[in-house]
């Protein structure tokens, strides 16, 4: 099955906004470990959002997907 048919039906089953979400490959380790749990963007969606997560580099593949509950925002 291709990556884009995997989105779609995915998408079909999702209550949740979908976003591909772009981080280098020692982030993606540091969250797959749990050492990073915590991700600061300055523009993301206000509601539940799926992400999926693309690793560029020599990676160039998308490596998952992570289910975000609303973002907590501040100054």
């Amino acid at each position: 099955m291709n990556t884009e048919i995997a989105i779609k039906r995915d998408l079909d089953r999702s209550d949740r906004q979908t976003i591909l979400l772009s981080l280098h490959v020692d982030y993606w380790e540091k969250i797959i470990s749990g050492e990073k749990k915590y991700e600061y963007r300055f523009v993301f969606p206000r509601e539940k959002t799926r992400a999926y997560i693309y690793v560029p580099g020599k990676v160039k593949a998308i490596k998952g997907y992570i289910d975000l509950e609303k973002p907590i925002q501040g100054d």
